[in-house]
C-alpha cells in the first residue's frame, strides 16, 4: 500500500510524511514499512533523526543492472526507467532482508529507507533532478508491496512530482495546505493537472482561527479534509531546538488524522491491471517523446507485451 504526501514548499509535507511513517511504526506494527524520499532537500531523514549512506539517484545504472540483467526479452540498451517489467524481472518486497533493499537502502530504527538524494558538486550545471528520479521509476514499478506493506513518500514540493514519470504510482496521495493563496494555487493545479485520476485528500495545516477555514472552504470541499491542524510550527520549532520526542508528541495529538489517512489507504487497494495498464500508456508516451529516435527503436514494442504483475504476486 503506498501513501504520498505533496503540497506547497514549506506546507508541512515533510512534517506529516514523517509523523505518518512514527505513526505506523507505533499503531500498526503488524506491517512492514518503506520510506522514501523523493524530495530534492531529503529533509525526511532529519526529520525522522537518521544519516543519509545512501542516495538512489547516484546509482541508476547498478539498480538498473540488478533488476533487469536476467532480462532475455529485450536488449539492455533499450531498457529506460518505464520499461515495463516481465517475469524475468528481479523485483523486490518490503522487507529490510530483501536483496535490494540491502544492497541500496539504509536501514533506520528496523525501518528501509531510499531517498534521491540531492545534488552534488559533480551535478553542477548538467543534471536535471528529474533524471535522478527515474531511479525511483525503477524501484516502484519492480515493488511487490501487499496489504501486509506500507510504502511512505515524501514527493516534492509542489506539483513537481506530477512532471515525471512516476505520477501515477501511489495508491492514495495526502496533499497538506495552508489557508494562504499560494497554498491553494498549488492545489488547484493538482486538481486540474490529475483530473480526479489519483484518489486524495487534505489535509490542512498551520490554521490559526476560523477565517482560515472559511478561506479553505473557497476552495476544498469538507468531505475532502480530513484533519485541520493548528500547532504544526510549535512541533517544528521544538524539534529543530532537538527535542527528539517532538514528533511523536504531534503524533499523538493529532492521531485521529492519522487514523482517518490510514484509512483513507485502506479504502484504495491497489489493481495491479489498471497500475500495468498505465505504466505501459506511460512508456510508449516517454518512448515515442524522444526515446525512439535517441535510441534507434521501437521501444513500445519491445518486451513482454503480455505479463502482469500477478504473475509473480505470491
Amino acid at each position: 500500500m503506498r501513501i504520498a504526501f505533496m503540497g506547497k514548499w514549506w506546507s508541512g509535507k515533510t512534517t506529516f510524511a514523517s509523523s505518518f511513517l512514527t505513526y505506523a511504526k507505533k499503531y500498526h506494527t503488524d506491517k512492514n514499512l518503506l520510506a522514501l524520499d523523493g524530495d530534492i532537500n531529503a529533509h525526511l531523514l532529519i526529520s525522522q533523526w537518521w544519516q543519509l549512506t545512501k542516495s538512489l539517484g547516484n546509482m541508476q545504472e547498478d539498480i538498473m543492472h540488478y533488476l533487469c540483467e536476467n532480462r532475455t526479452d529485450i536488449e539492455p540498451q533499450y531498457i529506460i526507467a518505464t520499461t515495463p517489467p516481465c517475469k524475468q524481472s528481479r523485483f523486490v518486497r518490503v522487507s529490510k532482508d530483501d536483496p535490494f533493499i540491502t544492497q541500496f537502502a539504509d536501514i533506520h530504527d528496523g525501518v528501509p529507507y531510499c531517498t534521491v538524494g540531492t545534488f552534488s558538486n559533480e551535478d553542477l550545471g548538467k543534471t536535471c533532478y528529474h533524471g535522478k528520479l527515474q531511479a525511483f521509476d525503477f524501484l516502484y514499478n519492480h515493488l511487490l508491496d501487499t496489504d501486509k506493506d506500507i510504502v511512505v513518500t515524501d514527493c516534492m514540493a509542489g506539483v513537481d512530482n506530477l512532471g515525471t514519470s512516476n505520477f501515477f504510482v501511489h495508491d492514495v496521495v495526502i496533499f497538506v495546505v495552508e489557508p494562504t493563496s499560494k497554498s491553494l494555487a498549488v492545489y488547484r493545479d493538482y486538481l486540474h493537472a490529475t483530473q480526479g485520476t489519483i484518489p486524495h485528500c487534505v489535509i490542512v495545516n498551520k490554521v490559526v482561527d476560523d477565517t482560515d477555514m472559511d478561506y479553505v472552504y473557497t476552495t476544498i470541499p469538507t468531505q475532502y479534509i480530513i484533519g485541520i491542524v493548528h500547532d504544526h510550527d510549535l512541533a517544528i520549532r521544538k524539534r529543530e531546538k532537538w527535542d527528539t520526542d517532538a514528533i511523536e508528541n504531534f503524533v499523538s495529538r493529532h492521531c485521529g488524522v492519522f487514523d482517518r489517512a490510514f484509512a483513507f489507504l485502506l479504502a484504495h487497494p491497489r489493481d495491479w491491471k489498471k497500475y500495468m495498464q498505465t505504466l505501459r500508456e506511460v512508456h510508449t508516451v516517454m518512448a515515442r517523446e524522444w526515446y525512439n529516435d535517441y535510441l534507434g527503436g521501437d521501444l513500445p514494442s519491445m518486451g513482454d507485451q503480455d505479463f502482469e504483475y500477478e504473475e509473480v504476486l505470491v
